[in-house]
C-alpha cells in the first residue's frame, strides 16, 4: 500500500470510475503545463457529462487552467489560499460531484480535505522535487515542514467528519484514503522528512491497523 490518488479508482461504479480517472487526468495534465489544446479538448469532453454536478463548468475550469509550477509560494497567504482553491479544491468539489457529495455544509468538510492531500502530498513529493531540481513550491527547511505536515493533519482530521454522513463503500474509502495518508506523513516526520514517496511502502502490520480502522473504527497507530 503506497500513495494513491484518493477517489480515483475506487469506490466507483464503471461508469463513475471512468468520469473520476478522466477528471484526474486532467488535473495531471494541467498540472505538467500541457499544451492550451489537450486541455481543453479533454475539459470540454467532460463538460456535458458532469452537468448534474453544480458549477461543474467553473469547477473545470479552474482544474484545466491551474500548472502546478505557478504556485505563489511568496505570496500573501489569501493570495495562496485563492490558488488552492483553483488547483485542489475544484478537484475535490468535481469527484465529491460524482459520489452526489452537495450540500454546502458538506462541501465545507471536502474543501478540508482537498486541502488536507493538497499539503500532504506537497511534503511527501518534496524530496523527489529536490533531487530533480525543480521545487516549485520555494525553498522549505525542516520546521515549515513540520509546520506544513500539522496544517495536513488538522485540514484532514477535520475533513474526516464528512465520513459519518457517507455510504458504506464511500465512508470506507475515505477513511482508507486518509489514513494512509496519515501513516506516509508519520514516516515522513520520523525520517525528518527525507523520504522518497515512490518507495515508500506500509507495512503488512499497519496496513492491517488501516483496513479495520477503514471499516470498523477500532483500530489505533502506534509510532
Amino acid at each position: 500500500m503506497s500513495q494513491e490518488d484518493p477517489f480515483r479508482n475506487r469506490p466507483w461504479t464503471a461508469a463513475r470510475a471512468e468520469l473520476a480517472d478522466r477528471i484526474w487526468r486532467l488535473h495531471e495534465r494541467a498540472s505538467q503545463n500541457a499544451p492550451e489544446s489537450e486541455l481543453t479538448e479533454l475539459r470540454s469532453a467532460l463538460e456535458e457529462e458532469l452537468d448534474f454536478i453544480p458549477d461543474s463548468h467553473e469547477y473545470l475550469k479552474s482544474v484545466a487552467t491551474t500548472p502546478l509550477n505557478s504556485y505563489p509560494f511568496d505570496a500573501e497567504p489569501g493570495v495562496a489560499s485563492e490558488w488552492i482553491k483553483h488547483y485542489a479544491i475544484a478537484l475535490g468539489r468535481l469527484l465529491a460531484g460524482i459520489a452526489d457529495i452537495r450540500s454546502e455544509w458538506q462541501l465545507v468538510m471536502v474543501d478540508d480535505l482537498a486541502k488536507g492531500f493538497f499539503y500532504a502530498r506537497r511534503i511527501l513529493n518534496h524530496r523527489a522535487e529536490s533531487q530533480s531540481g525543480v521545487n516549485v513550491f520555494g525553498d522549505r527547511n525542516e520546521r515549515s515542514m513540520w509546520r506544513e505536515s500539522v496544517r495536513a493533519k488538522n485540514y484532514l482530521a477535520d475533513g474526516m467528519t464528512l465520513a459519518r454522513d457517507l455510504p458504506g463503500k464511500y465512508r470506507v474509502e475515505l477513511k482508507r484514503s486518509v489514513l494512509v495518508v496519515l501513516e506516509l506523513l508519520r514516516q515522513a516526520e520520523k525520517s525528518n522528512f527525507d523520504i522518497d514517496v515512490s518507495k515508500t511502502r506500509i507495512g503488512f502490520y499497519h496496513h492491517m491497523q488501516i483496513s479495520l480502522l477503514a471499516r470498523f473504527g477500532r483500530a489505533t497507530f502506534k509510532s
